[in-house]
């Protein structure tokens, strides 16, 4: 059976579970080609927010 999570906790994990991925993703970047698909991670975020 499901619990019932309210929308405003699903959101808050689920930004910060991507924040932590992405993180992790970026410890593993190096070439400047993914460095700039970061960034556009990052404002792809910034707009979801």
């Amino acid at each position: 059976m499901r619990m019932k999570i309210p929308t405003s906790y699903q959101k808050q994990l689920a930004t910060s579970l991507a924040r932590e991925c992405f993180l992790k993703f970026q410890l593993i970047l190096i070439t400047s080609e993914e460095r700039a698909l970061s960034i556009l991670f990052i404002v792809l975020m910034m707009i979801v927010k």
